[in-house]
């Protein structure tokens, strides 16, 4: 499972998730008034991303599991804070 989760770290961007400590921002739940959509490059590689981390949460990593819930439910037309999330 860790070189899984090695591969997944490595194919997201740098300044994604600097600093955090837990598993989602505090504002995951929070909705934009006016959010800026990914582009269909981002928003493909936001799908890819969440869809490997979900398969590693299910098998290893519950504590994951609300903010993937939550994220899930983004991929369809994600947004910046989805993004950062």
């Amino acid at each position: 499972m860790i070189p899984y989760l090695q591969e997944v770290l490595d194919e997201f961007p740098d300044e994604i998730g600097k600093g955090v400590s837990t598993p989602a921002g505090n504002h995951l739940f929070e909705e934009s008034s006016n959010p800026i959509w990914l582009s269909d490059e981002k928003a493909k590689h936001f799908h890819h991303t969440v869809a490997k981390v979900l398969w590693a949460a299910m098998r290893a990593r519950p504590d994951l599991l609300t903010t993937l819930s939550y994220l899930t439910c983004k991929v369809k037309k994600p947004d910046e804070d989805d993004y950062k999330n």
